[in-house]
């Protein structure tokens, strides 16, 4: 209902990941999600031909059509992200997840049918600076770095947040006829933001 209140008097079936516990897990893309919300169904080979489904509907896998609007609206900070291939790319500086099973229509329109990913990332920061760091490593060549800054320009009025994420894996699958490793990571995102707090019951973010 677009409003604060307590996850139990929500009237619908919603599922609530923290920031905190998807960084714990290692839930680092809309993809890892899938071990933690059972409901939800993610299919990529690449960024332009990847599905959300949740309860097994969505979008048929494979069928890349791009005047076809998918069943499962992907959200980050309210805003409707047409194209599902920019959820490929890896969460940084998140600070919840909601899974929003079954038609949301009323709420989030005609593009949520089978329901809704709404990802909220953390606002500036406007009392002190932050910053956070992280490096990670694993077999493939797997190498990811993430990075994020804040900081207030006007105290209690205005802050600026700066985010960025790299990974990098070589191919885990080995193609013996073209003699290459398949399904390389390549991602690199960066996000920035400016929080203006025009009053106390009013931002613009």
């Amino acid at each position: 209902r677009r409003r604060e209140e307590r996850l139990q008097n929500v009237p619908i079936a919603v599922s609530v990941l923290s920031g905190e516990t998807i960084s714990n897990t290692g839930a680092f893309n809309v993809n890892r999600l899938q071990t933690l919300q059972p409901s939800l169904q993610f299919y990529s080979s690449n960024p332009r031909n990847s599905a959300i489904n949740i309860r097994g509907l969505g979008a048929p896998f494979g069928l890349t059509n791009d005047g076809i609007e998918q069943g499962v609206g992907l959200y980050i900070d309210q805003v409707y992200i047409g194209r599902v291939g920019a959820s490929t790319f890896d969460f940084v500086d998140i600070d919840r997840v909601e899974v929003l099973r079954g038609p949301q229509g009323t709420l989030y329109g005609k593009n949520t049918t089978a329901g809704a990913v709404n990802i909220t990332t953390k606002k500036p920061n406007l009392s002190s600076p932050e910053a956070t760091f992280e490096v990670s490593t694993g077999n493939y060549g797997l190498f990811q770095l993430k990075a994020s800054a804040s900081a207030p320009i006007a105290e209690d009025k205005l802050g600026v947040r700066v985010s960025t994420s790299v990974t990098k894996r070589g191919g885990s699958i080995y193609d013996t006829a073209i003699d290459k490793n398949l399904q390389k990571q390549d991602n690199f995102s960066v996000r920035g933001q400016l929080l203006w707090q025009a009053t106390p019951n009013l931002d613009f973010n």
